[in-house]
């Protein structure tokens, strides 16, 4: 049996709901779990809050728990010593248990969770770590890629390799975004999806790229503006 494991996410639903949907405003988390559900038996979630949990464990909306780094013993949210070493032991324990029914553990997580127990498994051949991109629209591109790639039937190593292997891309840049009903905006899409929890950052993305002409009644192109308009049922369009 093959587990996957990746981390929780700073971006999350607003309401009650099971964890899979909490962190689901994440597109790389939903390009992760694309791919696990081709190529693993089950995935779980490390949370910094709730430790290790199914995607379908019903949690609450919570703000984003800031983990330590190895060096330091506290950082913002106030972890002390014995608090670190508490959730350690709690993960650790957790996917000890998850080793000894499986036969593979692949931990799709960044540094900041790796950092924090990879001494306990560096060594071990029944776990990897498997790197993620720094760069938010070249993880969600390769994730695609790799479960594309699992379909057509090259090996699951083969396209770890593909999503680990680091690769810059062309950095996001700063622009203006335009809404009827919102002020102009100057930013990235990262930042314009925390300030606007309704709006999805990969949708967002796709529209910074010229790729879409707008999501949710955001546009790049300022005439566009006058295109568009909402239905009765909420949904924004751009007239022809």
């Amino acid at each position: 049996m093959k587990i996957a494991i990746t981390n929780c996410r700073s971006m999350k639903q607003d309401y009650t709901c099971s964890a899979e949907e909490m962190y689901s405003k994440s597109y790389v988390f939903r390009a992760q779990k694309d791919l696990f559900n081709v190529a693993y038996d089950r995935y779980l979630i490390l949370s910094s809050k709730h430790g290790i949990i199914q995607p379908t464990t019903i949690i609450e909306p919570y703000e984003s728990i800031h983990l330590p780094k190895v060096s330091r013993v506290s950082i913002k949210g106030n972890w002390t010593e014995k608090q670190l070493e508490n959730w350690v032991n709690q993960i650790t324990t957790k996917i000890n248990q998850v080793l000894d029914i499986v036969d593979r553990v692949d931990l799709f997580i960044t540094n900041p969770y790796w950092d924090l127990i990879k001494k306990e498994y560096k060594n071990n051949p029944k776990i990897t770590h498997i790197r993620q991109q720094r760069n938010n629209p070249v993880g969600f591109r390769k994730y695609n890629e790799a479960t594309e790639m699992f379909k057509q039937g090259i090996s699951l190593e083969q396209c770890i390799k593909h999503v680990s292997t680091l690769d810059k891309g062309t950095p996001e840049t700063e622009k203006w975004f335009y809404h009827q009903n919102e002020e102009p905006f100057f930013g990235k899409c990262h930042h314009l999806a925390k300030k606007y929890e309704w709006a999805d950052e990969g949708a967002l993305h796709r529209v910074s790229l010229g790729k879409n002409p707008h999501h949710k009644g955001w546009v790049i192109k300022k005439e566009l503006l006058s295109s568009l308009y909402k239905t009765d049922s909420g949904q924004w369009r751009i007239s022809k």
